[in-house]
């Protein structure tokens, strides 16, 4: 087991620590998140050989650490202006007034649909490429960001 992880590592550890420096901005926290995501990797004991895509099981794993983390800290967990250009609902086209109705709703949803914005919004993933990062199937990740487009457009207009 040992053996494979620092496989693994070797394999898939700069993938893990571009993803987490992406979204923390810190080159220093990147390397915990590559520490942390092994870590779990080894604690959780995964069956490897069930795991269609070793390189988006990973990139999701970095992905959502790195998100909690921000929240964890209370720092922005939204994309800013990588988000310029793309299309959640109802977010104001502005950069400064979009970036705190974007935190502001980031902070509303679960982890999973945070990562999901994330890959499709800013990553610019395309819907499959969405559904392996994730786990879920291209419906179930459309259904989502459906919902959090709803959300995010009544959102908006009860706000004064």
């Amino acid at each position: 087991m040992t053996r494979r992880i620092e496989e693994l590592y070797v394999r898939h550890g700069a993938m893990v620590h571009r993803r987490c420096r992406a979204i923390l901005g810190n080159d220093e926290e990147a390397w915990d998140g590559v520490q942390e995501v092994f870590l779990k990797l080894a604690e959780d004991r995964v069956n490897f050989d069930a795991v269609a895509s070793m390189t988006a099981y990973l990139f999701g794993m970095a992905t959502h650490y790195s998100l909690n983390r921000l929240k964890r800290e209370h720092r922005s967990v939204s994309p800013g202006e990588d988000l310029d250009g793309a299309d959640p609902a109802g977010a104001p086209e502005d950069g400064w007034q979009r970036r705190i109705f974007l935190e502001s709703l980031f902070a509303r949803v679960e982890p999973l649909t945070r990562e999901l914005a994330w890959y499709r919004w800013v990553d610019r993933m395309n819907w499959d490429e969405v559904a392996l990062a994730s786990g879920l199937s291209v419906s179930g990740a459309r259904k989502r960001l459906a919902k959090l487009a709803s959300y995010a457009s009544r959102w908006k207009e009860a706000r004064p």
